[in-house]
């Protein structure tokens, strides 16, 4: 998906979306803000954080925002990755199942254009999926 993909899915979905990036696409579902800076009162029924939380520098008060933000019985949903916890064969199962594209107009989505350097390897030769993917891994 392209930047705001989900964000995007879920509001076509029928979802009230409220999206946080600083880098966000423009668009009415969109803020250019941090989770430190969001003003947005809530109550919200899911907060989905993914790919983001390892950018927090205090994550602990970034936490304690969010569990104001939910209301009673809400939820968070994390999507994050532990690339020194890739098991090989685990990580394998999981790329073959990937369909080829996310969608035919959207094309392959950010984890399988990822992916695929691992899957295929520098010229032909799996590199171990631990030393691949701590590639992603910020500083």
């Amino acid at each position: 998906m392209r930047r705001g993909g989900l964000a995007r899915a879920l509001a076509r979905a029928g979802h009230f979306v409220t999206a946080i990036d600083p880098r966000a696409p423009e668009g009415p579902i969109f803020r250019r803000v941090r989770l430190e800076e969001l003003s947005e009162a809530g109550p919200f029924d899911y907060v989905v954080a993914s790919l983001s939380l390892h950018h927090i520098e205090d994550l602990g008060r970034a936490l304690d925002k969010v569990a104001n933000l939910l209301q009673a019985g809400g939820a968070l949903v994390v999507v994050e990755f532990a690339w020194d916890r890739f098991e090989e064969a685990a990580t394998a199962w999981v790329l073959e199942h990937l369909p080829a594209v996310a969608s035919p107009s959207e094309g392959p989505s950010w984890l399988q254009r990822c992916c695929r350097g691992w899957a295929r390897g520098s010229r032909g030769a799996r590199v171990p999926a631990e030393a691949y993917f701590s590639g992603w891994a910020c500083d």
